[in-house]
């Protein structure tokens, strides 16, 4: 900051306040004080001058005087400050670079001055500090802070965990399970790969010594699948499901979404085949029927499960009870595999489409046998 902004606009704070104080905790700008342009402003340094003296001064002074009070030091608990009764009817003056940003950012939280240094590397970027600019709110602490850096570096349209978790996975499944996605490249290179994961366990619930994209899809794919069951879930996907029930939950319903997501759907398909594969799901399975798995939408291989039962049942006329074949493909019609209207016109979505067409008719056929 130049002498001549921190003149300009020390003089504008004058303009409604008739004391200034300039707590310069880290003495940045003790050298150049007597450079500054303020005139008709007598400036007073509290390491040279006691505070009682001060007193005396500003008092001689009378109403017509300007003071400007600077102190190379943080500004003092109110219980042990001397000038408690002049600061409270003053204007404060901070010129370091986080309280720049402080004020331009809008943060009404004096202690992130701190938070804000720590993140230097991120605020650098001038691009980056325009985009969190349109996010942060007065009322913003450092967890929502670093949530919105991480929304601006992995491009997101919102702030939200969910909405960045998309973003992430979706430049993901590029990769491969293994891969290093180009947004959390950009988290790690800034220094914020720290707050990912704990806005990741926060949210989630996922924690890990080492934590990983890969661990954390595991987590969020076994406990969705492992919630929707109707009967009990395998014991080799015990260790993956996240154990705290309102994280669990929310791990479901972002699966939930990111499946329904028109925009996001294709990258759920492609990690989901992978972590289905690497699980060995259908032969977790196979001994599975599809009233156990009716509401279970996490992969595709349970589509291919259901439908493989029913065909089994219709042709083996265990029960004669159709309806309740039409009743089950029903629901499997409405979710994300067999829906079109939600997955989108895939070849696998008409595949299954057309094989709960001639499951219907299959059955339809041997009740009128």
């Amino acid at each position: 900051m130049s002498n001549e902004r921190i003149s300009e606009a020390i003089k504008s704070l004058f303009s409604v306040q008739p004391i200034v104080f300039w707590n310069d905790a880290d003495a940045e700008f003790s050298g150049s004080l007597n450079s500054l342009d303020l005139p008709g402003i007598e400036v007073i340094r509290l390491d040279e001058i006691p505070a009682l003296r001060v007193k005396v001064l500003i008092e001689a002074g009378g109403k017509d005087g300007r003071w400007l009070i600077y102190s190379p030091t943080e500004e003092p608990d109110p219980v042990s400050d001397w000038l408690l009764d002049l600061r409270i009817r003053s204007k404060a003056f901070r010129a370091d670079s986080a309280s720049i940003l402080l004020e331009d950012l809008g943060l009404s939280s004096l202690s992130l001055r701190s938070h804000l240094k720590e993140r230097a590397k991120f605020l650098k970027a001038k691009e980056r500090v325009e985009r969190l600019r349109r996010w942060t709110e007065p009322s913003d602490e450092a967890d929502d802070l670093d949530r919105k850096m991480i929304a601006v570096l992995a491009r997101a349209d919102t702030p939200e965990p969910a909405t960045i978790l998309l973003k992430v996975f979706a430049a993901l499944a590029q990769d491969g399970l293994d891969g290093s996605p180009k947004p959390l490249q950009e988290i790690v290179a800034n220094e914020l790969d720290s707050a990912f994961w704990s806005l990741i366990e926060r949210e989630f619930g996922y924690k890990d010594e080492s934590p990983t994209l890969r661990g954390l899809l595991f987590a969020i794919f076994a406990t969705d699948f492992v919630r929707s069951l109707r009967c009990g879930a395998p014991a080799q996907l015990a260790h993956f499901v996240i154990s705290e029930k309102s994280k669990a939950a929310n791990a479901s319903v972002f699966a939930n979404r990111w499946r329904s997501d028109m925009a996001n759907y294709g990258s759920y398909n492609d990690l989901s085949a992978q972590v289905a594969d690497e699980l060995h799901l259908d032969q977790l399975i196979a001994s599975l029927f599809a009233d156990d798995l009716v509401d279970t939408m996490t992969f595709e291989v349970v589509e291919k499960r259901v439908a493989a039962d029913l065909k089994t049942r219709i042709l083996g006329g265990q029960g004669a009870n159709m309806d309740a074949v039409r009743n089950l493909i029903a629901r499997r019609r409405d979710g994300h595999w067999a829906n079109q209207l939600l997955a989108g016109a895939n070849e696998s979505t008409r595949a299954f489409s057309a094989t709960y067409d001639a499951l219907v008719a299959a059955a339809d056929f041997f009740e009128l046998q």
